[in-house]
C-alpha cells in the first residue's frame, strides 16, 4: 500500500489537482474525465490507486514507448 509518508507528501498535488479540476468545472462546465501521470514517479508503486481514491476520477499511468511505437508503425 501507499505509505503514510508518500500519502502526506502527495496530499498537496492533490491540492492542485482538485484546484484544477474545479477550474476546468468553471470554465468547461465539466469535470476532467480522467487524470493521467506521467515522468518516473507516475511509477510509483500505489500512487495511481491513492489518486484514483482521493479524486474519485479514473486514473492511468502514461506510457509513452507504447504511444511512439503505435505512430511509427504508420
Amino acid at each position: 500500500d501507499f505509505s503514510k509518508v508518500l500519502e502526506d507528501v502527495f496530499r498537496e498535488l492533490l491540492f492542485e489537482i482538485r484546484q484544477l479540476q474545479l477550474s476546468a468545472k468553471r470554465l468547461a462546465a465539466k469535470s476532467p474525465e480522467v487524470v493521467i501521470l506521467t515522468g518516473p514517479l507516475s511509477r510509483l508503486q500505489g500512487l495511481r490507486d491513492f489518486i484514483q481514491e482521493e479524486l474519485k476520477v479514473p486514473t492511468e499511468v502514461l506510457k509513452p514507448l507504447a504511444l511512439t511505437s503505435s505512430t511509427t508503425s504508420h
